[in-house]
Order: C-alpha cells, then sequence, then structure tokens
C-alpha cells in the first residue's frame, strides 16, 4: 500500500484523478485533508459509488456540487441530499437527471430559489411538479419552466400570461424552447428586444420566413444567433456568408454542417477576414472530402491549403481528380506546396 501520508498534495491529486487506481487507495483519499484531492476524486469515474456517496456530503461546495451531479447515486442517497445543510448540494441534486420524482418534488419545496430553479428546468421533474413551479414567485424560477423541454404547450403559454412585461428571463427562455407553438416562437421573433430575437433566433421551429427576416436585423447578435440554429436552411447561409459583419461571417465558418454553395462563396470571397476562415480545420475539412470536382479545386487552387487538409483527400480521390479533371490536374501542378510524390502522379 502506498504511503500516502508522505506524498505532497499534487501526488495525491494525480493519484486521486487516475482512473487506473486501486479502488482501496481511493477509498483511503476520502478522508485525505486537502479538498483538492477529494475534488479530483469525486472527478475520477474510477471511484467507488459508496466513496462517491460520502464524497457527495463533503463539506466543500465543490466536491459535494461535483459528487452530487453523479447519475449513478442510489434513490436513497437523492434523498438524503436532498434535504442537505449546502444550498450547492441540494442545487446539483435538483439539476441531476438521475434524481427521483420525490427528490424532485421535495426540493420544488425548497426555500432557496436556485433550488426551485434547478427542478423546473430539470426535463425529468413530472409535469405535476413543473404546473406548480409554473406559478413561483421568483422569475428564475418560472425561467426554468419555460426552457423545459418537456413542459406542455398549454403549461408554456400559461407561464406566458401570467408574466409581467419586464420579466425578460421568461422570454428568453419561452422563445428558445422548441416545445413552444411556432406561432408564439413567431411573435417572440418579433419582440422590439434584441436579446429575446436573439433566444427565438436558435430555437429549430421558428418558420423560415421569420429566419429570412432575422438574417437582415439591425443587430448583428441577433444574426449571429441564428447560427446556434439546427433547422437553418441553405437560403439563410447564404445571406449570412455575405453579412456586413466580420464577427458573423467569420462565426459561420465554424458551423458543423454548411453546404458546398455557402463553402464555395466563401471561398471565393477576397476579404482578409474569409481567408482567414478558410485556414480553420472544418472548412477546409468540408471542401476536401466535398465530392463535387469543382469544390475540391476551389480548395487546391486555395494558397491557404494545409497538408493536413490534403491528406483528407484519399490516394482514389486524388488520381480520379487527376485523371479526370484537367483543371484540378494544372492547379495541382502549379501549387507551390504540392509534394514532390504527387508531382510524380501527374
Amino acid at each position: 500500500m502506498i504511503c500516502l501520508k508522505k506524498l505532497a498534495v499534487y501526488e495525491r491529486s494525480n493519484i486521486a484523478r487516475d482512473p487506473t487506481t486501486p479502488s482501496e487507495v481511493l477509498a483511503t483519499l476520502t478522508s485525505d485533508e486537502e479538498s483538492l484531492v477529494r475534488y479530483y476524486l469525486a472527478l475520477n469515474p474510477a471511484t467507488p459509488i459508496e466513496v462517491m456517496i460520502e464524497l457527495a456530503g463533503d463539506d466543500d461546495d465543490d466536491v459535494s456540487r461535483i459528487a452530487s451531479s453523479n447519475p449513478a447515486l442510489p434513490p436513497d442517497t437523492f434523498m438524503a441530499l436532498a434535504e442537505h445543510t449546502n444550498v450547492v448540494t441540494r442545487v446539483t441534486v435538483a439539476r441531476n437527471r438521475s434524481a427521483p420524482p420525490e427528490a424532485l418534488a421535495m426540493l420544488a419545496c425548497d426555500r432557496d430559489k436556485h433550488v426551485r430553479g434547478g427542478v423546473s428546468c430539470n426535463p425529468f421533474t413530472p409535469i405535476s411538479v413543473l404546473e406548480v413551479l409554473a406559478y413561483d414567485a421568483e422569475e428564475c424560477v418560472r425561467a426554468g419552466v419555460a426552457c423545459n423541454p418537456t413542459t406542455p404547450p398549454d403549461l408554456l403559454d400559461r407561464v406566458l400570461s401570467l408574466m409581467n412585461h419586464d420579466e425578460v428571463k421568461i422570454l428568453m427562455a419561452a422563445a428558445s424552447n422548441p416545445s413552444m407553438l411556432p406561432d408564439t416562437v413567431g411573435r417572440l421573433a418579433s419582440d422590439e428586444r434584441p436579446l429575446i430575437r436573439m433566444a427565438a433566433a436558435g430555437n429549430p421551429i421558428l418558420p423560415v420566413n421569420q429566419m429570412v427576416e432575422l438574417a437582415c436585423d439591425e443587430d448583428k447578435y441577433v444574426r449571429k444567433a441564428l447560427l446556434n440554429n439546427p433547422a437553418l436552411p441553405t437560403q439563410v447561409l447564404l445571406k449570412l456568408a455575405s453579412d456586413e459583419d466580420e464577427c458573423v461571417r467569420q462565426a459561420l465558418t465554424e458551423h458543423p454542417s454548411l453546404p458546398a454553395e455557402v463553402l464555395l462563396q466563401l471561398a471565393l470571397d477576397e476579404t482578409e477576414d474569409a481567408h482567414f476562415a478558410l485556414t480553420l480545420p472544418n472548412v477546409l475539412l468540408k471542401l476536401a472530402c466535398d465530392g463535387d470536382n469543382d469544390v475540391k479545386r476551389t480548395l487546391i487552387m486555395n494558397p491557404l491549403l494545409t497538408a493536413m487538409v490534403r491528406n483528407e483527400l484519399s490516394s482514389d480521390e486524388l488520381l480520379y481528380i487527376y485523371i479526370e479533371d484537367r483543371d484540378a490536374r494544372m492547379a495541382l501542378i502549379n501549387h507551390p506546396t504540392t509534394p514532390p510524390q504527387l508531382l510524380l502522379l501527374l
């Protein structure tokens, strides 16, 4: 057995977070006087569940928070933690998707608004509990109900009907909730306040015609928020590709699923930020792997082409381009960074 007392804090911390550390050693570290060691112990996926249960009741907020967020905790532990004196622990349990309904119902009556807010946004909170929290005096609690994806549309409408005009958190939460009725999201997308339009911009149920409108919004952050929308159509992406603001165009290059025509528009853009954008790996990789030779030719002719991306073109693809596409062959021959071994193939 390792003599842990003789080790420095950083050494014990390394042992505590190492998934290969024997379970009996990890159990010994539960009583370590340094909270940092116990913190890493709580983060370790190999820490035995009985150790995690003990750490969940730790006096240190960070240790307790990490351990209480563990989905493998047994129901009786969640019930005990729901009555813990540490508010951070109770908040963490309230947000834990593995917490039993009984624990969530108990925490919904907690005196602390942050605990009740954690329950209201938990997608596993029973609807009956959400119905009670929809009438909570605190805005942050009702905002949790408004953003909860399991909240029924009629309850969402009720939350909106009971709110004050200046309770922006609730409006933002509702505008971003995909369980909202499309008409309601569309109405919120036209709100005079940019923060609410930003929230609606990322909602996949937002009608396409309003996505188009928001792509022309006077606020650049609203236009940029559209890029968080997984249902954004190509026509809107093309509009954003020619946006007047550099930060919007640059953010567009980080979009995970840009279609080829949008990438081509970025590739042909002569502005400095567009050239910078084309050095980003996801843009280059998408171009390199595209099935269209015109798209690949654009990449090949770009002087910013990197060796990493060039390797993404398989030998079969390269041979196809070399044999079938004369323009692409010439572009490769004239490219200053084409490796000699590829020139031999040409």
